[in-house]
């Protein structure tokens, strides 16, 4: 009968929470970064950056960041898909987005969408640690919450003492 202790509680709970919200996690990142594509492509027209890709390596500032600000909500540096070209004051100098911009707007729809994500995921892991702290061990959890089953690790490494109990026993006269 294997205790449920604290590290392996917490493996099932992100065992868990991977599986249902990684994929979406990772959705909604690769949306911000194609986002972060369109804002630099918007800063640099194809003219721009054929300018810049003709320079030699190393002429420019590299960076997969692209420095933004939306009016009202926050000043970032999204981050690319890929590291590209930037003229050096261009690099450090924020594009700016006034509120009434399409730009904006979905910036702001995807911070939404990453705000609405992040609540529902804490509300899972309250939920989750709620039926993880209802028992004290493995076979009760899989009693009560069969379905947990493949989130449960088969194995977990044995807690060895923090110090030698030989040592301890020499120590105090055992």
């Amino acid at each position: 009968m294997m205790r449920l202790n604290k590290e392996l509680r917490k493996q099932i709970e992100n065992a868990l929470i991977e599986k249902q919200f990684g994929p979406k996690r990772k959705k909604l990142t690769r949306r911000f970064e194609n986002f972060a594509d369109e804002i630099y492509r918007h800063a640099h027209p194809p003219k721009t950056r054929e300018l810049m890709d003709s320079l030699p390596e190393g002429f420019l500032a590299t960076t997969d960041r692209v420095p933004t600000h939306f009016t009202g909500l926050m000043r970032v540096h999204l981050r690319m898909t890929t590291a590209r070209r930037f003229a050096a004051i261009d690099a450090h100098r924020a594009q700016e987005y006034a509120k009434d911009t399409p730009q904006w707007r979905k910036f702001n729809a995807l911070t939404q969408a990453r705000r609405a994500l992040g609540d529902t995921e804490d509300e899972t892991r309250r939920e989750i640690r709620a039926v993880l702290h209802s028992v004290t061990t493995v076979k009760k959890l899989l009693e009560v919450w069969p379905e947990a089953s493949p989130y449960v690790p088969t194995e977990t490494a044995p807690q060895l003492p923090a110090v030698s109990t030989e040592a301890l026993n020499k120590a105090l006269g055992l």
